[in-house]
């Protein structure tokens, strides 16, 4: 009785803070992303963009999500240019550079880039031990 009255209200009235994590629910598969509800407040439905799913490039949904799926996202607010809500996945997903996923590399130049790489941080630590000298 009045429990469901107040888990009714605490719905309605439920507004996400940004900057938090929230589970939520796929209710429902789109070409360009998923709609997800909260599951803190049934009803209250948001659209997590395919872009917003993964670090990878995302070509189809279900590669990703599949229906009933439970899922943490964080909320990040409105949009100002859409005034939509947006919510993340990958915003909570470890990101690893991956400098393969869009120019194919040979052996030698990651051999390049990974001295290029170790030369920095060398000159780095050269010019910090300098100035703290």
């Amino acid at each position: 009785g009045i429990a469901m009255v107040e888990a009714k209200i605490d719905s309605v009235t439920f507004k996400p803070i940004i900057g938090n994590t929230y589970q939520v629910k796929v209710i429902k598969m789109l070409d360009f992303g998923a709609v997800v509800e909260y599951l803190d407040a049934p009803g209250n439905e948001v659209l997590l963009h395919v872009s917003e799913l993964a670090w990878e490039r995302t070509e189809n949904v279900a590669d990703v999500v599949n229906m009933g799926d439970t899922l943490e996202v964080k909320y990040f607010g409105k949009d100002p240019r859409t005034r939509k809500e947006k919510v993340s996945r990958k915003a909570l997903l470890p990101y690893y550079f991956n400098i393969n996923l869009r120019y194919k590399v040979s052996s030698i130049e990651k051999i390049a880039l990974t001295n290029y790489y170790k030369m920095l941080i060398f000159y780095y630590i050269m010019i910090t031990k300098i100035y703290f000298l």
